[in-house]
């Protein structure tokens, strides 16, 4: 093997690559993730959520986790979520949905455009709320990231929005 000599008898050895995610860092952002009932258990055990909760739920907290830091293990700032497209996104909330008068309380909102980037060339903008990307359902910003992860630079995405209550589709192409 090609790494033979890395490991030497009796000597205790623990992988860490150099671009391994800090495990403290990924527990504190699934912490972050579970609801309020939830958190008072796990602050007190540093156990998961029981096992009687749902695999959805389980896959949730990972893909929040794993989609809250970058390649590397460096957790992304939550506006940078959509720089493949050209947008940063933030989580819809119900007073921003009020004020923009929509009834939905979820989607990833869109709170900056790359100027010259693909959504703004696309015709996205500033205020809009996207619901699905090429289909799947987008609840919050880090969805977008998940979602944009399987597509390759130069394929397109299909976008679905609300834009002042009414629902559009635009296509727009990936970096």
């Amino acid at each position: 093997m090609a790494n033979e000599q890395v490991v030497q008898t009796g000597r205790s050895y623990e992988w860490n690559p150099p671009d391994a995610a800090d495990p403290q860092q990924l527990i504190d952002i699934i912490r972050k993730s579970l609801p309020a009932e939830s958190q008072a258990g796990v602050a007190s055990s540093g156990a998961p959520a029981p096992a009687t909760a749902a695999q959805s739920a389980q896959d949730q907290l990972v893909a929040t986790a794993v989609g809250a830091l970058d390649g590397r293990g460096n957790q992304v700032a939550p506006g940078s979520i959509g720089r493949r497209i050209g947008v940063s996104l933030g989580n819809l909330s119900r007073a921003k949905s009020q004020a923009l008068g929509l009834s939905a309380t979820t989607g990833a909102l869109v709170e900056q455009l790359e100027p010259n980037g693909a959504a703004q060339k696309a015709g996205v903008r500033i205020d809009d709320v996207i619901t699905s990307l090429n289909g799947a359902p987008i609840a919050k910003a880090i969805d977008v990231r998940a979602a944009l992860r399987h597509l390759a630079p130069g394929s397109t995405a299909e976008l679905h929005l609300l834009r002042q209550g009414q629902p559009i589709k635009i296509t727009v192409k990936v970096k």
